[in-house]
């Protein structure tokens, strides 16, 4: 079934919620948010967050932090993604990503170094998958090299040296 918003019946009811002041709307989002995380029918919840890199938007399962999306990634074609990929049952709901905003905060604010949310890694697979569960084994304020990551991820890729002043070689 298809619900158009030109329908003249969901017009008629809609047409009350349009003129609703917005702290009611937003009592009413919250409830529905509340009541789809309660039945288990909220599969992604998501919402943004100001950064000093940007606007994020920050998505979830009940599993934990699914996805991280820069503001020029296109909030909106991130969140279709998430719908084909994961499930259509995606909703806007800040509580389930406030501790992923506290802690983003706190990051950005020089107090934390080490993240405590949980992830999920349901988007991943393969050389991919074992990158990502590399990746919080390198502390704060170290970096790897792309080679050393490989390596750890179990998949090394040795390249051969380039020669002064050629350009770098492809690896295998």
């Amino acid at each position: 079934m298809t619900i158009h918003h030109d329908d003249p019946d969901v017009s008629e009811l809609l047409a009350p919620l349009e003129s609703a002041e917005p702290a009611i709307m937003q009592r009413l989002h919250d409830r529905l948010a509340a009541a789809a995380a309660e039945q288990h029918t909220l599969d992604i919840a998501y919402r943004t967050v100001d950064s000093p890199i940007g606007k994020l938007l920050l998505a979830a399962t009940e599993r934990g932090m699914v996805r991280v999306a820069f503001e020029v990634e296109d909030h909106d074609a991130v969140l279709q993604l998430l719908a084909e990929k994961l499930s259509p049952r995606i909703l806007f709901s800040a509580s389930r990503l406030d501790p992923a905003a506290r802690e983003l905060d706190e990051y950005f604010a020089g107090t934390r170094h080490q993240f405590d949310v949980p992830l999920d890694f349901s988007l991943s697979r393969g050389f991919r998958l074992s990158v990502l569960e590399h990746l919080p084994q390198i502390a704060y304020g170290h970096t790897e090299s792309y080679a050393q990551v490989a390596l750890a991820a179990g998949s090394p890729r040795p390249c051969a040296p380039s020669a002064p002043l050629a350009p770098p070689t492809r690896c295998r």
